[in-house]
């Protein structure tokens, strides 16, 4: 009986033993793609390099696009301004300026201005154009047709008064107010104004 039970035996193990060494074969070594692994990897990293240069490229390209145009406009300071004529714009009729008097219109910024004649006359140099706001701090300064000579335009604010010229003669006011350049076109009035 040993015998039998010993040849019985050793066959059945060989068949087993066979058999596991193949499977660990199987899951030792994963099956690899075709050709190299190292040039998938490569690959990779060689877009994302190439990635990193575009948009390290484009940086720089925006950067340098945003440095020329803020230089373009600093360059700009670096010249003087060339004076502007002046833009005359129609006013009124000449004939609708009293003589002694004042009318009040408004400029192109909103800004109010007497007109006034010293004689009746056509000539621009009989009109004056002057502007309402005081010299010394900004408030309005008002016609006095009763007032002759120095107290013609009376300040308010601080007790300033202007002569019919526009020119300082009482109170803090030191300089005179603003005059605007007077243009007659056959019998129509022009004043001059500066161009912002």
């Amino acid at each position: 009986m040993p015998d039998d039970v010993d040849g019985g035996s050793d066959e059945p193990i060989e068949q087993d033993a066979r058999e596991s060494d193949d499977d660990a074969e199987e899951t030792a070594a994963p099956s690899e793609p075709s050709g190299s692994g190292d040039s998938d990897d490569s690959g990779a990293d060689d877009d994302d390099d190439m990635g990193r240069r575009d948009f390290v490229g484009a940086t720089a390209a925006s950067v340098g696009l945003v440095g020329l145009s803020a230089g373009g406009v600093g360059v700009g300071f670096l010249w003087p301004r060339t004076e502007r004529e002046p833009q005359a714009v129609y006013t009124c009729l000449v004939r609708e300026v009293p003589v002694n008097g004042v009318k009040e219109v408004r400029s192109p910024r909103g800004e109010t201005i007497y007109l006034t004649r010293t004689a009746d006359t056509d000539n621009p140099a009989d009109i004056l154009a002057i502007s309402t706001t005081c010299s010394h701090l900004g408030c309005k300064v008002y016609f006095k047709p009763n007032n002759e000579g120095a107290q013609r335009f009376h300040c308010p604010c601080h007790q300033g008064y202007f002569d019919e010229q526009g020119n300082p003669t009482g109170g803090p006011p030191e300089r005179p107010l603003a005059r605007y350049e007077v243009e007659v076109r056959g019998n129509l009035l022009f004043l001059k104004y500066r161009r912002a």
